[in-house]
């Protein structure tokens, strides 16, 4: 057979990889001025003014963002809660939260600041000038940003990626995107929620002792979306649905651990109200939330700085949450345990762990049921349907289960060796020992 006509047909392709070594008096220059030395130094270096400036973004957009007035709310709210909404409604609606994008965009970008926020006059003159202006630690980091007044060209990559907060397209990493795609349908879907709770008869007084002077009913009109476009507005708001831990361990009840407390005393799961929803932080606002924006990974080296760097702040930082918790659970017995709740999916791995069966705690509350809630329960269908929403809440109280486990241990003498692991000394046990 004759091949010559499969040969030679196609071209081949090869990759020559050629490594430039210094030689002779490169090299000496090289090494006597240690430029590779400060190479290293300064990729480390620019991971720390990455930070920076990414918290210039934040105090520049809390700032652009202060007194800003969003127009053609009212319209976008009646919009948003027509229940059946026609193809123009849903398309008037889309061009709402555009123009409304737009507009806020419009506001930030026409702020002074924001002309060298993505040029090296940032790094030269407005980082530095803002650094003298901040009470934080700041000396080392006037140091480090001087370092690079020139190598403002090391942030191209990292100003194009930041460009994103500021779109005003339909884009996940932008502050218009965080504030009216997502913030906005939460707040007022929270403004129908507390209508509910005026309703309900949830006791509110206590929230005087949260917001001092403050009205309540105020954070929920629609004009104070306005107030919560800046994180130190976020934050407000979301401690008013959350509450604030003291110095001194106590607590101060947010609005949600009110509806809770309701909830529980609710037999009936359609009288139970639905939680209010707290907003979502500013884009950059917390680096360890989901709200920060993420940066490309260039190469392999890349990658295991950020698991590293994730590791450090993880454990080895003394304010991490996995530091913080033995600390929370050692001083359990100051706390108030009526207000630690333990989720309902948690119940049978807990019983397991404490009492060395899964189902004790689950015996445990239905045996409450019937002796001290409804004692017909087991007579009649009524009863036992209310029984049965009653055991499927989805939560109870630390305080409430050792006293639910109390009275069946005294009434069903299980082993006393278990009876006296009760789950604060369960919690203050297993911390203990990390």
């Amino acid at each position: 057979m004759n091949y010559q006509s499969f040969s030679n047909l196609y071209s081949l392709s090869k990759t020559l990889r050629f490594e430039l070594i210094p030689q002779g008096e490169t090299l000496k220059h090289i090494e006597n001025n240690g430029l590779l030395l400060q190479d290293e130094q300064r990729a480390k270096d620019y991971q720390q003014v990455k930070k920076i400036i990414d918290d210039y973004h934040k105090y520049f957009i809390d700032e652009a963002l202060t007194n800003v007035k969003l127009e053609n709310l009212q319209q976008y709210y009646d919009l948003y809660i027509k229940r059946d909404k026609s193809d123009e409604d849903k398309k008037q609606l889309e061009n709402i939260k555009k123009d409304l994008r737009k507009k806020l965009i419009a506001m930030v970008t026409s702020n002074d600041k924001f002309k060298n926020i993505f040029k090296k006059e940032l790094i030269k003159n407005d980082l530095v000038a803002w650094l003298g202006k901040q009470s934080r630690e700041q000396k080392n980091e006037l140091s480090l940003i001087k370092k690079f007044s020139d190598f403002t060209t090391y942030f191209a990559g990292f100003h194009e990626n930041r460009k994103n907060m500021y779109s005003d397209e339909e884009k996940s990493t932008s502050i218009a995107f965080r504030l009216i795609h997502q913030n906005l349908p939460k707040f007022i879907d929270n403004l129908q929620i507390f209508e509910k709770i005026k309703s309900s008869g949830v006791e509110l007084s206590s929230m005087s002792l949260l917001l001092g002077d403050v009205v309540l009913e105020d954070f929920f009109k629609l004009e104070y979306f306005n107030q919560t476009l800046t994180q130190t507005g976020i934050d407000f708001y979301n401690l008013v649905l959350g509450g604030k831990s003291n110095d001194d361990g106590t607590k101060l009840q947010g609005l949600n651990e009110l509806i809770n407390l309701y909830n529980q005393q609710q037999v009936d799961k359609k009288n139970r109200l639905p939680k209010l929803k707290p907003l979502f932080k500013q884009i950059l606002s917390d680096r360890d939330s989901y709200s920060f924006v993420l940066d490309n990974f260039k190469n392999d080296g890349d990658v295991a700085g950020a698991i590293i760097e994730y590791y450090d702040n993880a454990f080895n930082n003394s304010d991490s949450l996995f530091n913080r918790l033995p600390i929370i659970f050692n001083q359990i017995n100051e706390y108030d345990t009526k207000q630690i709740y333990i989720n309902k999916s948690a119940l049978t791995n807990l019983s397991a762990k404490l009492y060395g069966s899964w189902d004790v705690i689950g015996k445990a509350l239905e045996f409450y049921y019937i002796k001290q809630i409804d004692k017909d329960s087991d007579k009649n269908k009524t009863s036992l349907s209310k029984k049965e929403k009653w055991l499927d809440s989805e939560y109870f109280s630390i305080y409430f289960l050792d006293d639910v486990i109390r009275h069946y241990s005294e009434n069903k003498q299980i082993d006393e060796d278990n009876v006296t692991q009760n789950l604060v000394n369960y919690f203050t046990q297993i911390f203990a020992k990390s």
